[in-house]
């Protein structure tokens, strides 16, 4: 029909047109009606729409299915105040559980990052998170402490409610529904909010029949329960339009508020058929039982429509009173930004970042921060900065050498992780030194891959960077730092420049052949464990850190240590040689 399809397009004013224009042909049609009914709800005029529908069920038989258009109208009446109060909610839900929408209670973290009730947990056959899909299946469901006990110190009562409102679900599986009651009241005096107290109390009330105790308390759909149980129909209606706003991908929902809206409408009223005989009162002033009948049923779509508007006022109010708050823990003496601090670096755990960023803004705010400049701190590491080089006490490193570290001290886990968040993935290496706490001179260490193990440790794989000497020392989130000078080797004068090449090819000729004369076993030990031995480069003074053999030469060789960190010290490739070239003729005789 061409006025649906313009009303269908979004052209109103000429569906209207058309609309007329077939019910001045037949004026009581119930098609046309409805139809113009509708279009008057599509173009936002409600009101105006009531009306046509009263004269539709004057003018013969409406079916349910035509009221879905109505129902859609009431029910987007309720959803923008939600869509309003969501939007000024400055606060995540993450107090929640999404599985049984009420405070976490033991809640588990997953390693997604999720927190949910454990119980709820336990009850998952699936064995995935809500949120993302991921499984759990293969994890053991631990508590978490950290966050249990920020509620504990913030919501004790509403947790004392839902311990309560758990105890009541026992006893309601063991069919003892009297003492169920009795728990979900005593519940409810310390949490009046909680709604699945509410809704766990009206399931059983309705199952015994007692629809009169207080319906208006209850959830939605157990309050449209026990209203219809009171045969208050149109409250019911409305009751059913707000689960249908919370969740509109329910069809069948909307198909039985429209068969429950009809019988509400219709109930006690004869609606004539186009064509039947007007009974007619012998007073001509009286009006007759059709306009009465179409008085009543406009007043009823009136009422209908003022319990909406009202209860979208009054449920609004309701849902901001029965969220948690979250400010709540901004308030709490009890509950402080220590709570969810690492007690090693003093920052914030990361799953409980999100609740930080919160509940916490302002101290989320300066610690966050404090973080990047300790952070930009580290990644200058990689520059030429001489400020704050994070340290691993360990033992001697050689630049461009491999070297492979095993870290299990979480203080040190912390500097890798840091290093790697930074940037940088730089960290500094030095002797261990009983009176300094470590040596004056080390080597960097780049990190070219990481492994974490599922216990906290990693495998790091390194090699040697840029030499430096300890100028000041200090300590940082548990590990050390040290302000440092980078050692480069000097220029070499051009007089000198033959000399030291000549030197530096002697010396080579003279390590190769040593390593050369090797038994084969040890040779082939070297070689598993490091390297070949590296050529002779042919511009050694071009290289800061110097030949790469020297370094491969002093990582394989069993020197004493305090020799090994006087090389590593200095800063004249000549003397290194002329070092290097005694060591080498001492282990030849």
């Amino acid at each position: 029909m061409e006025a649906e399809e313009e009303m269908k397009k979004g052209n109103f004013r000429k569906a209207h047109e058309l609309f007329d224009d077939l019910l001045r042909k037949d004026k009581s049609k119930v098609h046309y009606l409805l139809g113009k009914a509708d279009c008057f709800v599509l173009e936002g005029r409600l009101m105006d729409s009531l009306p046509i529908y009263s004269e539709a069920f004057k003018s013969g038989k409406v079916q349910p299915n035509r009221l879905l258009q109505f129902v859609d109208a009431l029910t987007l009446i309720i959803k923008s105040k939600l869509d309003k109060y969501e939007a000024n909610d400055d606060y995540d839900t993450i107090l929640q559980c999404t599985i049984c929408t009420g405070i976490l209670c033991d809640p588990v973290t997953l390693p997604c990052g999720e927190s949910f009730c454990k119980l709820c947990l336990e009850k998952q056959e699936a064995k995935k998170c809500e949120h993302c899909d991921s499984s759990f299946a293969n994890m053991s469901l631990k508590a978490n402490v950290i966050l249990q006990d920020i509620l504990e110190k913030s919501f004790e009562k509403e947790l004392g409610a839902t311990r309560l409102r758990l105890e009541g679900n026992n006893l309601h599986r063991k069919r003892q529904s009297l003492a169920a009651i009795e728990k979900y009241l005593e519940a409810e005096k310390l949490n009046k909010s909680d709604h699945l107290i509410q809704s766990n109390l009206a399931c059983i009330l309705i199952s015994l029949g007692r629809f009169e105790e207080e319906p208006t308390r209850l959830g939605y759909y157990r309050k449209g329960c026990a209203l219809l149980g009171l045969n208050k129909k149109a409250e019911a209606v409305v009751a059913f339009m707000h689960c249908l706003a919370r969740d509109p991908e329910k069809p069948a929902v909307r198909k039985s508020i429209a068969k429950l809206l009809h019988e509400m409408i219709t109930e006690g009223i004869s609606c004539s058929s186009r064509g039947q005989k007007r009974a007619r009162t012998a007073n001509s002033d009286s009006t007759s039982p059709d306009e009465d009948n179409n008085n009543i049923i406009l007043h009823r779509f009136t009422s209908l429509v003022e319990l909406v508007e009202q209860s979208k006022e009054e449920n609004g109010t309701d849902e901001m009173e029965g969220e948690p708050d979250l400010k709540k823990l901004r308030l709490d003496k009890r509950c402080c930004v220590e709570d969810v601090e690492c007690t090693l670096c003093c920052s914030f755990l990361l799953r409980e970042i999100r609740l930080v960023e919160t509940a916490l803004p302002e101290e989320f705010a300066e610690r966050k921060k404090l973080h990047e400049e300790e952070m930009e701190k580290l990644a200058s590491v990689a520059s030429d900065t001489t400020e704050d080089v994070p340290i691993f006490v360990c033992t001697l490193a050689f630049p461009s050498q491999p070297c492979p570290l095993h870290i299990f001290e979480p203080r040190y886990r912390l500097m890798v992780r840091q290093c790697m968040e930074s940037g940088s993935q730089q960290f500094g290496m030095c002797l261990h030194d009983e009176e300094k706490g470590f040596a004056d001179y080390g080597v960097m260490l780049e990190i070219r891959d990481l492994q974490y193990l599922p216990d906290g440790r990693s495998f790091v794989d390194c090699v040697g960077g840029r030499r430096f000497k300890v100028l000041k020392r200090g300590m940082q989130n548990g590990y050390h730092t040290a302000k440092v000078e980078w050692i480069k080797d000097e220029t070499i004068p051009e007089e000198e420049l033959e000399h030291v090449n000549t030197l530096h090819r002697q010396v080579y000729d003279e390590t190769k052949s040593w390593f050369n004369n090797l038994p084969l076993l040890p040779r082939r030990r070297i070689t598993n464990m490091f390297s070949e031995m590296p050529s002779c480069d042919a511009e050694p003074q071009n290289l800061p850190q110097g030949p790469v053999w020297i370094w491969w030469f002093l990582s394989v060789c069993p020197l004493p240590l305090d020799e090994q960190l006087a090389f590593i010290s200095m800063s004249s490739l000549k003397k290194r040689l002329e070092k290097l070239q005694q060591i080498i003729s001492s282990m030849q005789t």
